[in-house]
């Protein structure tokens, strides 16, 4: 054990790993194995959470009891809105049913896009976003479930930077964030200054890495899948965790250093292979030293 690795009286403390169930759902597609196969492999690495999209459940039971096969539990439960055009659309409310049934601590809304370039009909765009965000937040709250809202990666999104987030944070209480550390990129912004900005709200983290063609390495090219478009033209490309531009390393520092004790969703949507990107990625955070059970499952096989 190293000095700066954790020792055993802070493993209480650490983090827990989550995956995004489309990742799970891609990987078993791309190696024509079924959903539980894929869902045991995971748990084996020592993978605890899922995080799944509120479209993509479908029936809430059968999948709970999906989960339920392989010890898995939910972290979180996302799901997109267009409160710009209609801020009383909830959904029928099926994303918090969701979470009550699967006991989902947490959950994230996107609010929406603006559609209008006109500043005027931007600003009451965002501001019917906010009515709409303000009242799911509320009912959220009343379901003792964590609101949270992350800084999605568009252009037309009021909540790409942290400056949007916060805005919306400030005038919403109970609203909290999810860290995506890689999207603060597509607004030129740093992660680490976002995390001082948003300090005190981080509630949630999603574990994003990137490449670019300019730092990209020859070895590296076989991660590369789907990109980005930044804002400021570059392509994003996504990778396992650690591998890309991202200071990974010191963003999970951070977050030991501020007791977070929730999850770290890996999240690469869009690489050619999700099962070597898992697997990447949790060989990385296992050299961390924060995530116990990351190890422990090598000592379980």
């Amino acid at each position: 054990m190293t000095a700066d690795t954790p020792g055993e009286a802070m493993l209480q403390k650490l983090m827990k790993v989550s995956i995004f169930y489309h990742h799970c759902r891609m990987w078993a597609r791309q190696h024509g194995c079924s959903i539980d196969d894929v869902l045991e492999q995971v748990r084996s690495l020592g993978i605890t959470h899922v995080e799944a999209d509120r479209d993509e459940i479908g029936n809430t039971k059968d999948f709970d009891a999906l989960l339920a096969r392989h010890d898995l539990l939910v972290s979180s439960i996302y799901g997109f809105y267009e409160w710009g055009r209609d801020p009383s659309d909830f959904h029928n409310l099926l994303q918090l049913d969701q979470a009550q049934i699967l006991h989902s601590p947490e959950v994230m809304f996107v609010p929406g896009l603006c559609r209008f370039r006109n500043p005027l009909l931007r600003l009451a765009e965002r501001q019917r976003m906010q009515e709409g965000l303000a009242a799911m937040t509320a009912r959220a709250l009343e379901k003792r479930i964590v609101p949270t809202i992350e800084d999605f990666d568009n252009a037309q999104s009021p909540i790409a930077a942290s400056a949007g987030m916060k805005q919306f944070e400030d005038r919403i209480p109970g609203l909290r964030t999810t860290l995506d550390t890689g999207n603060f990129l597509f607004s030129g912004e740093d992660v680490l200054q976002a995390m001082d900005v948003l300090k005190g709200t981080i509630w949630h983290v999603h574990l994003k890495d990137r490449v670019t063609m300019d730092t990209m390495a020859e070895e590296a090219l076989s991660a590369r899948g789907e990109p980005t478009k930044a804002a400021d033209g570059r392509l994003l490309y996504p990778c396992a965790a650690g591998q890309g531009i991202i200071p990974m390393k010191e963003v999970l520092a951070r977050l030991h250093a501020a007791n977070y004790r929730g999850t770290c969703a890996l999240e690469f949507f869009g690489v050619l292979d999700y099962r070597r990107a898992v697997l990447e990625s949790v060989s990385f955070l296992k050299g961390t030293g924060y995530f116990p059970e990351l190890s422990q499952a090598d000592d379980k096989a």
